[in-house]
């Protein structure tokens, strides 16, 4: 199962990360005009790839920065300290529904 998450770092700004033995590897370093899941997710759409290949090729050659998931949970947020984003980020926000069936 792919564990991704979005963070944000005051120094390199938005980023992707991969989550693997509570450690959170940079994918942004390996494709750095992905500042998003969105973005990973339309690169591999337009190289025709699966996105599940596209995340583990960029994992190999991972050689960016690690971030330890355990301190960024306990962080809090806050613009000047590394911090987790929302899961998803469309490019166009108002675009975006998201609905629930709500039964009980």
């Amino acid at each position: 199962m792919l564990q991704l998450v979005q963070l944000f770092s005051p120094a390199l700004g938005r980023r992707v990360g991969l989550l693997r033995n509570q450690q959170v590897f940079d994918l942004t370093s390996v494709h750095p005009n992905a500042s998003t899941v969105f973005d990973l997710a339309q690169e591999a759409f337009s190289r025709n790839i699966s996105f599940r290949n596209l995340i583990e090729s960029a994992e190999a050659s991972c050689t960016g920065p690690e971030y330890s998931w355990n301190e960024l949970l306990a962080g809090k947020s806050s613009p000047e300290r590394l911090h987790l984003l929302p899961p998803f980020h469309p490019p166009v926000p108002s675009r975006l529904l998201i609905t629930g069936a709500g039964l009980t």
